[in-house]
C-alpha cells in the first residue's frame, strides 16, 4: 500500500498514426507518449510528436504529416505550434499541416487509445499484479501489457531541453500568414 500513496504522476499523450502500406493498404499503429514533465506546453507537444515521428520512420516512408488534435489552445493552437509547421521540413525532413477537431465534439480513437493504457495499468496494480512508483514502472508495465500500442518514455530532461530551444527566434515568428479563403471556408469555393 506504500508504493500507491508514494508514486509519482506522469503525463499521457496519445497518437493514432494512420499510413497506407507498400501495397496501398491502410494501416494504423497506436503510440502513448509516457513523460514525468507534467506540464501541457508548447515543447512537450514538440517533444512527444517529435518522439512518435522518429518511431513512425522506422516503419514507412514519411512524406507528408497530417495532424489533428482538438482546440486545446495551451497545447496546440498556438503560435508556436502553428509557426512549427513553417519549420517542420526544415526538422522532420517532412512537410506538416494541422487541422483542428471541433471542441466537445465527442470522442476520438486517441482517446480510447490513452484510456485503454490507464485501465491496463490500474487493473493490474489493483490486481497486485504489478507496482508502479515512477513513469520508467509505468513504460514497463504498459509495454507488457498493451502489446498493441506502442509505448514511448520521454523524460522530463528532454522535455526541458525542447523548452530551451523554444525560447529561440521561432517563437517570435512575425512572418505574416495571411488567411485566404480557402482557409477560412470548410468545403468547396462557389464562384460569386
Amino acid at each position: 500500500m506504500a508504493a500507491h500513496w508514494s508514486s509519482e504522476m506522469v503525463t499521457l499523450f496519445t497518437a493514432v498514426v494512420y499510413y497506407r502500406a507498400d501495397d496501398g493498404e491502410l494501416n494504423h499503429q497506436s503510440y502513448v507518449v509516457v513523460s514525468d514533465e507534467l506540464s501541457h506546453d508548447k515543447a512537450r507537444v514538440y517533444a512527444f510528436n517529435k518522439a512518435i515521428l522518429e518511431r513512425v520512420k522506422e516503419v514507412t516512408p514519411v512524406r507528408v504529416v497530417h495532424y489533428w488534435s482538438d482546440g486545446a489552445g495551451s497545447q496546440f493552437k498556438n503560435r508556436y505550434n502553428l509557426s512549427s509547421l513553417l519549420y517542420h521540413e526544415e526538422d522532420f525532413n517532412c512537410k506538416a499541416t494541422r487541422s483542428f477537431f471541433e471542441t466537445a465534439h465527442g470522442k476520438g480513437p486517441v482517446d480510447g487509445v490513452g484510456g485503454e493504457v490507464k485501465r491496463a495499468v490500474w487493473r493490474s496494480i489493483l490486481q497486485n499484479n504489478t507496482v508502479v512508483t515512477n513513469p520508467e514502472e509505468f513504460v514497463q508495465a504498459a509495454q507488457k501489457l498493451c502489446k498493441k500500442v506502442k509505448i514511448v518514455h520521454v523524460p522530463k530532461p528532454v522535455i526541458q531541453e525542447e523548452r530551451g530551444n523554444c525560447k529561440n527566434n521561432r517563437t517570435d515568428v512575425r512572418q505574416s500568414l495571411k488567411p485566404t479563403l480557402s482557409t477560412l471556408l470548410q468545403g468547396p469555393v462557389l464562384p460569386l
